[in-house]
C-alpha cells in the first residue's frame, strides 16, 4: 500500500466519523431543535423548545433596566431567586432576563399561571405564591 493510498483511507475514515456530527450541528444551527444535538439535550432545552413537561419548572422572567436596580447585578438577583426557591426544596427554576424600560420587574410563570410583576427589590415576595402554584400543578 502506497503512501497516497494510506492518506486517502485516513481522510475517508475521518470523513466517515466527522460527517454525521457536522450534519447534526448544521441542522441544529438552522432549526434550533435540541433533538438534533443528542449529546447536548437537557431538560431545560427541551422545555424551551416546547417539548416536555412545562408545568414542572418555575420561570422567573426578569424585565431588566440597566442602572435602576439599587446596585443589584443580574447574577446576584438570579442567585437570590434560585436560593429562595431552593430553601423551599424547589430546584427547577430558570431566571431569564429581558431588556426593558422604566422599572426592573420579576414575573413568575408556572405552567399556565403567571404571578407578578414584582419589583426587583421585592422579587422574593413572589417565591411563596409561586412555590404554592407549583405544588398545585
Amino acid at each position: 500500500m502506497s503512501y497516497s493510498q494510506k492518506i486517502r483511507y485516513l481522510l475517508l475514515l475521518i470523513f466517515v466519523i466527522v460527517a454525521p456530527t457536522v450534519a447534526m450541528i448544521a441542522g441544529y444551527h438552522f432549526t434550533n431543535n435540541p433533538l438534533l444535538r443528542p449529546l447536548a439535550i437537557t431538560k431545560q432545552a427541551l422545555q424551551e423548545f416546547g417539548i416536555g413537561d412545562q408545568s414542572l419548572v418555575i420561570i422567573a422572567d426578569v424585565t431588566w433596566v440597566d442602572g435602576k436596580n439599587g446596585g443589584l447585578t443580574k447574577f446576584k438577583l438570579a442567585d437570590s431567586i434560585t436560593r429562595a426557591f431552593a430553601a423551599k426544596g424547589i430546584t427547577d427554576v430558570w431566571v431569564r432576563f429581558h431588556p426593558g424600560k422604566g422599572v426592573s420587574q420579576v414575573t413568575y410563570r408556572i405552567g399556565g399561571s403567571e404571578l407578578g410583576p414584582f419589583p426587583v427589590s421585592r422579587a422574593v415576595a413572589g417565591v411563596e405564591p409561586a412555590s404554592q402554584a407549583l405544588r398545585m400543578h
